[in-house]
Order: C-alpha cells, then structure tokens, then sequence
C-alpha cells in the first residue's frame, strides 16, 4: 500500500492554491483594465461628438453647423492653433466660433520649424522696431535669404500657415523686395491678422471630410486655401489673373462666408493644381565690386518652387530669366494649361515669350523700373511681379510669383537710345538692410568708349572724385595720352557703426601696373559633332602676354550675327578650348565667332567666323520583304514583286549633306571612319589639304560613303585641317572643313 507524506500533500495543495488565485487576479485585473479602456473611448468618441463645430449665432456658423450636422464637413478635429507672440494677441472667439480647435503652447517670435504630423493655424503680432526703421518678421525672417524662404514653403506643403502683421512696411509705400504666397502678412498692427486666422480655420472645418483628407495628404491645404482666399476676395477669374486679387498685405476683406461656401462645395476629385516653378536661364548675375557696389554676391535672392525672387543691382537696363512650370501637378492627373501674368509693373516694359507651344516654359524680358504706382493703390513700389497659373479645367491654382526688385535708394539715369547706363544718385532710404545697404557716396557717373564699351567710371561723394577702371580698380596713375597705368583694387564692407548701416569701400593689395595688351584672336574653330539641338565647338588657345583667362562666344543663324541664339551673344566660356551649343533648331544653319580676354578685360579680335548646320529629323523606312512569285505558264518568268506601303525617298540635291564624327580623334573613335550621308547617288568626294593638295577621291554608289582617313596611296594622313568637296551628277557642289586630331 503506497504511503503518503501529509506536510508534502499540504505543500502540493497550496502550490496550487497560489497558481489559482494568481491567475483569478490576473484575469480580474486584465478584465478591468480592458473595461476602463473601453469607457475612456466612449467618453473620448462622446466628447469629440458632443463637441459642436461651432456655437456663435453667425451666418458661418449656422452653415457649417447643417453642414457638419450632414457630415458634408469636416471640422476642426485635428486642427492646431499655435500662437508664436507668447498670447499678445490671441485668436478671439475661440471657445465659440473655433471650439474644436487643439491650442497649442504658446511661443515667441517668427516660426521656421516645419510640423508635419499636424495641420497648423498660427500668428505672431510682432515687428522688429529696434532696427532702423521699423520691419516686419515675414519681411526680415521670410524674405531675407534661400534657408528663410525654404522653410516658410516647407510650412505651405505641409499643412502649416502662419500670419503676421505687415506693421508700417506696407502703408504710402510697399517695402516688400519679393512676394511669397507660403507666408501671410495682414495689413495694420496688432491683431490685424487675427481676422485672417479665423477665415483659415473656418475654411479648414467647411472642407468635406474626403476632400480634407486627401488635400491634407497631397499637401495642398494651404495652397488651396490661399486660391479660395484670394479667389473670393475679386470679382472672378479674370480678376483673380491681376494684381487686385495678390496685394503684399492683405486688409480685412468680408469674404469669410465665401469662403466656407467655396470650400465645402470642392469635390475630392476636383481639387486646385498645384503650381511649381523652376528657373531654367537667369540674368541677373555679375560680381560684387565690378558690376555692381555691394560687398556680396547676392542679386539671387531665392529659387522656390512657388516664388523666385530677384534683387536688380547690375548695371543692365534689360533683365532676361526663363521660369519653367511644367513640373506642376494636378493630385487626380488632371490635364494642364498654362498661364503667366504681369500683375505687377509697367506691362510695356515687361515681356513674356513662350518657350513652347503649351506655354509651360516663358522667358520673361524686364526694363529697369524705377519706383512706380500700384494700380488701384496710392502706394509706390519698386517690385515686379510676374505670377505664374496652372488651370485643370476647374480650379486655378494658387499663385507662383516671379519678382524683380529694383533699388529703391538709387536713381539711375539710362541713355535712352543706347540704353546704357550714365549714372547713379544714392540717398539714403529706410531700408531692409540684411539685403541691401545705403552707400557711403552720392553718385557714379560711368564712361564708355566709340564702341559703346565700359571703360570706367568717377565716384563722387560732395567734391571729392575718384577714377575707377571697368574692373572696378582704383585709379592711380595715367600716361600722358590718358591711359592707365597703375591701379590697385578695391574692397567693399559694411560699415555698422553708423546708422542706418552702409557700404563703404576701401582699397586693398598693393598698387600694380595696368595692362593694355589684348590677347591674340582664337584660331582653328571648329563647328562638329552635329545632333538635331546642338553643336559643338572647338579652337586653338590664344596667347597674351599675362594670361588668357577666358573666351566670349557669339551663335547666331545669320553670318552677320543680328540674330543672335538666345543665352550665345558673349556667352562667357572660362578658360576651356571646347564647349556644347546647345538649344538649337533642327534643320538651321548656324554662325559661331570668338574672342579671348584677359585679366584686365582687354578683349582680342574675332575669331574667323564658322559654320555648322544642325540636321533634320530622320524617319526611319519600313522593313521591305520581297516576296518571289513564279506563274505557272507555257513561258515560265520569274518575277520579283516588292510590296511596300511607304515611299522611299532619295536626296534630290546635297543640302542635308552630313559629314561625322568632328573632329576625328583616335583616342575617341578609334578605327571608326569619318562618314558622308545623305548624298545623291554617284557623287564624288574630293578631299584636299589646307594648303589644296588632293589627298582623297571617293566615289559613292548610294546614299553614304566612308573615309577610312587614308590618302589615295592608303597612308594615314596627319593631323591638320582638310578641306572636302562633293559633286554630284547634276554639278551640284558642296564645300566644307574637316578636323583630324591625333
């Protein structure tokens, strides 16, 4: 009989004992804990449901409240408000016209950072007013550099949109350099942009749900509120194509209602565009100190894809700079058509050409403009501002601006026939001075040669006056015929112990002797390798007696080169001996000429003037399938029938002649020959030396032949230059150079 141990049946007994009450706790626990969860949602769900859209008696409210009711809106569940003057001024109404609205913690000063998670409503009732001169933050903070503008169209593509007073910048005259729609700026002081966060936040619950979503998604909430902002604010669309509908401040318009009508009346498939812009070609260039006095190279003031701003501080009187807008989107494919607008300047002086035909790319030509009058405003401007639509048969997109500013401390006095510049008056202005400075002297009275050429120019500041030579070097001393010879250059800063601050200059380096000597002209230019949009060109180095720094180059499509290749009249090169013409018309014969400079811009003679011609479009022939057929007769007769749907074309003459690769390297083409195409069938090809010897006779049969670069007695030829001449059967002629380099 098997004997049991009491104290370990006791112990067996409690073991499991505890495993039950363990487990009953455990059970109990998770039991009451997934209970509590369950309450806190359905008190969270009742809260969130129990919360109304809004609760004021307003014509706004009473639409969205049916609306939400139907749940044709979407409210503001989800939507942040973010007051960044540490509540100053704080959104009014709240708790009855925005009670859905999540208030963040407040901050102090202008926002930069970028919330992608949520969908942000902000303001920030400040100004700078310890400056000189009183500015305001989207001016100093949104406006000043590439980083600033970045960060405010990092905000418009994801959901975030902050308001800012415009505070004295935008009273008698408009003191914006640029306009951005990514960043809003209310006309007044304190709270004058508070009407306008409201009308966001308004226009955000008025949104379908699915159309909230998926502008939510796309990043496209605050480009399509700033359309329907603007949109509402005009007559139209005529109008919303015209400065009335894109001030740089905007007043407190009653269009809130329709707004929130318009908003909630957008269809999830039929949402505004998306416009995006890229400069593709700019003008504005030159160097601090030389083509214009400032201490930084900065008349490229920002590229984003919804505003391209440019400063005018050169000494140009015409501006040129293509703007591309085809990477605009629509977020349901929608075809694009494409529109840009002069909304701000003198139209008769600011010219747009499309680039194609659907518009999408525009070269945009500007006249200096001095300060002018806005229309339907009494204020002055020096801004231009050109604004940039894409339309998907529905909606307008909101806008994309380009701008030009124009100094507005600076009078400049242009010959009106030459339309070069004679001089510049400086006075002082109140002015942003992160971006542009008074000067430190009165006038620049400039001077040019019987070739129309800059030679210099005399800086006055009261009586006194020095010389400066075209480079921008101090004058020291001249020859007896008025030359100069000795020189030393100059240095330009910012003086900040005045105020406002301004740009001073002084010289820097030793004093050196002036060269006058130009270079030797570019010689052996080559035109080869042609492609349907482009050539390519090569020389011979010239020489100076200092030091070759550079060539000019001139494409034109007539040898008399009036009509020059848009971006080639005096393209500057660098230092290379070989470069790609590009941008060009198939099909079109072309004229390219060059020079060399120096160190001190003493420019060379032209190069000889070569030509080149781009081909025309091949089409491919159809394969052609003979096909043997032999009819069973008395008298048995073979006959080949080719069937063909397509007409076989043959040269008539030699003028789509082709001749390439050029110039023939072995290092690049190896034992590959130089081809002949596109010739009338039983031409011969002379080949000569520069100095005329025949060096080659070929005879083709068909429509190409080859040049093995062997001469009659099968020798390589050597490097040099070689001219070739093809005669046809009809006594048709066509010359033209060849180029073996090895």
């Amino acid at each position: 009989m098997k004997k049991y141990n009491p104290e370990w049946l006791f112990m067996k007994n409690k073991k499991h004992h505890q495993k039950t009450y363990q487990l009953f706790f455990q059970t109990t626990y998770l039991g009451l804990l997934f209970i509590l969860v369950f309450i806190a949602i359905i008190k969270f769900d009742f809260a969130e449901a129990a919360t109304p859209i809004c609760t004021s008696s307003s014509e706004i409210c009473t639409f969205l409240t049916e609306k939400y009711a139907q749940g044709l809106a979407a409210g503001n569940a989800g939507d942040y408000y973010h007051n960044a003057d540490d509540t100053h001024t704080l959104l009014s109404g709240a708790a009855t016209d925005h009670p859905q609205v999540t208030i963040m913690t407040p901050t102090r000063g202008f926002v930069s950072s970028v919330e992608q998670e949520k969908v942000i409503v902000g303001n920030a009732s400040l100004a700078y007013t310890s400056l000189p001169g009183t500015v305001s933050l989207a001016r100093y903070r949104a406006m000043d550099a590439q980083y600033s503008a970045n960060s405010v169209y990092q905000q418009y593509i994801n959901n975030n949109a902050f308001w800012y007073p415009e505070h004295l910048d935008h009273d008698e005259t408009d003191d914006y350099h640029c306009m951005l729609p990514s960043v809003g700026t209310s006309q007044g002081s304190s709270g004058s942009e508070i009407d306008e966060v409201k009308k966001f936040f308004w226009t955000l619950a008025a949104f379908h749900p699915e159309t909230k979503t998926k502008l939510r998604e796309k990043g496209l909430l605050m480009p399509t509120i700033q359309m329907i902002m603007r949109l509402t604010r005009v007559a139209g669309n005529a109008e919303y194509l015209s400065g009335k509908a894109h001030p740089n401040a905007f007043d407190n318009y009653a269009q809130a209602l329709a707004m929130v009508q318009m908003a909630n009346a957008m269809l999830p498939t039929e949402v505004p565009p998306m416009i995006q812009l890229e400069m593709t070609a700019d003008a504005y260039s030159g160097e601090a100190g030389r083509d214009y006095f400032d201490y930084n190279n900065n008349q490229r003031l920002y590229d984003t894809p919804v505003s391209i701003a440019r400063l005018w501080k050169n000494f140009g009187y015409i501006q040129k700079i293509r703007v591309s807008a085809k990477k605009s989107f629509d977020a349901n494919e929608k075809s694009l058509t494409y529109h840009w607008v002069v909304l701000r300047g003198n139209s008769e002086h600011v010219r747009l050409t499309p680039l194609n035909g659907e518009n999408s790319e525009v070269e945009i030509e500007i006249n200096h403009h001095p300060k002018t009058t806005i229309p339907d405003s009494t204020r002055n401007t020096n801004l231009v501002v050109i604004g940039a639509f894409v339309h998907n048969g529905v909606y307008y997109s909101a806008p994309g601006f380009v701008t030009s500013y124009t100094l507005p401390n600076e009078e400049r006095n242009y010959d009106p026939n030459t339309r070069q510049l004679l001089d510049i008056s400086y006075h002082i202005e109140n002015i942003m001075e992160k971006i542009i400075c008074n000067k430190a002297w009165t006038r620049d009275v400039f001077q040019y040669n019987g070739e129309g050429f800059l030679q210099g120019w005399t800086r006055y500041n009261g009586t006194s006056a020095s010389e400066f030579t075209r480079q921008g070097y101090l004058v020291l001393a001249k020859n007896g015929e008025g030359q100069v010879i000795q020189a030393q250059q100059v240095q330009y800063s910012r003086e900040y112990t005045s105020v406002p601050d301004r740009i001073i200059w002084g010289t820097s380096g030793d004093p050196f002797v002036y060269d006058h000597e130009a270079p030797s002209a570019p010689t052996q230019v080559l035109l080869f390798n042609p492609t349907e949009s482009s050539l390519e060109i090569s020389w011979l180095a010239a020489n100076d007696n200092v030091g070759v720094i550079g060539y000019q180059l001139d494409v034109s499509s007539d040898n008399a080169f009036l009509n020059m290749v848009p971006g080639y009249h005096n393209k500057n090169l660098g230092k290379v001996t070989t470069t790609l013409i590009s941008g060009l018309s198939p099909a079109t014969i072309y004229y390219a000429r060059l020079r060399a400079y120096d160190e001190m811009e003493n420019f060379s003679e032209y190069s000889a003037v070569v030509s080149g011609q781009t081909p025309g479009q091949i089409t491919p022939l159809p394969n052609i399938t003979p096909t043997l057929a032999i009819t069973p007769a008395q008298n048995i007769t073979p006959t080949l029938n080719i069937t063909s749907t397509a007409t076989i074309s043959i040269p008539l003459n030699l003028d789509k002649v082709r001749v390439y690769p050029q110039p023939w390297r072995p290092d690049h083409y190896g034992n590959l020959p130089i081809t002949f195409d596109r010739l009338t069938p039983g031409s011969t090809i002379k080949i000569f030396t520069i100095a005329g010897d025949l060096v080659k006779i070929i005879k083709s049969e068909g429509e190409s032949v080859y040049w093995d670069i062997a001469n009659n007695a099968g020798s390589q030829v050597s490097q040099g230059i070689y001219i070739y001449l093809i005669t046809n059967d009809k006594g048709q002629q066509r010359r033209g150079k060849l180029a073996i380099i090895r």
